[in-house]
């Protein structure tokens, strides 16, 4: 666990930073690849549509570990209080 205490942030962050670089990796590799400019786009459009899918679902797993969080938290609080 961080000293701080944001593990599931810089979880979330380690994870956009993950896809971040998949996609550049993938940009590149299209990029730098021998085939027809309209064979490039077709590609880039598929992966482009792959990168939105993959950034959706971790920013869902982001806002359910977020509502967890928060709810691990008040019910804390409230047990306290």
């Amino acid at each position: 666990m961080a000293k701080d205490g944001k593990r599931g942030g810089s979880s979330l962050g380690f994870i956009l930073g993950i896809l971040f670089g998949i996609a550049v990796g993938i940009l590149l590799a299209i990029l730098f690849a021998p085939q027809s400019g309209e064979e490039t786009r077709g590609k880039l459009n598929a992966q482009s549509d792959e990168m939105r899918k993959r950034y959706q679902e971790a920013l869902d797993q982001g806002r359910e570990a977020y509502g967890r969080a928060r709810e691990e938290v008040m019910t804390r609080m409230k047990q306290q209080g």
